[in-house]
């Protein structure tokens, strides 16, 4: 089972006293982020640490592995029921967070999954 976040660097706040890092000028105006840009060099790990810290908050079924990559999450183990519940417990909770998940990136559990462009075969 996969799970995708939509804009995850968008969805990680930054501390009021870091923004002014992220100021800018255009057009003689200046702006601040008020969560992570897409092209600060460090977004990725950033936002693949907030969430592995959400994750860490939410015990998987017995049996299941939760693995991830930034703003994408792989579910596995060998039994369907157990596999769904921790992929559903993670969904709620990534949503209590006001985390978007859109329901075309959830998949559910398969025998093959895509993950990281990749197809995963052979198991839940």
């Amino acid at each position: 089972a996969t799970i995708d976040i939509k804009n995850m660097f968008f969805m990680v706040p930054l501390q009021e006293q870091d923004q002014e890092r992220f100021a800018f000028t255009w057009e003689s105006q200046q702006y601040t982020f008020t969560h992570l840009p897409q092209g600060f060099k460090h977004s990725p790990t950033l936002a693949h640490h907030a969430l592995a810290q959400e994750l860490s908050l939410i015990p998987p079924a017995p049996g299941v592995k939760v693995y991830q990559y930034t703003d994408d999450t792989l579910v596995t183990g060998n039994e369907i029921a157990r596999v769904q519940t921790t992929q559903t417990d993670i969904i709620r909770h990534l949503e209590s967070l006001d985390l978007h998940i859109p329901p075309e990136k959830v998949q559910p559990p398969s025998q093959e999954v895509k993950f990281l462009g990749i197809w995963w075969k052979g198991g839940m």
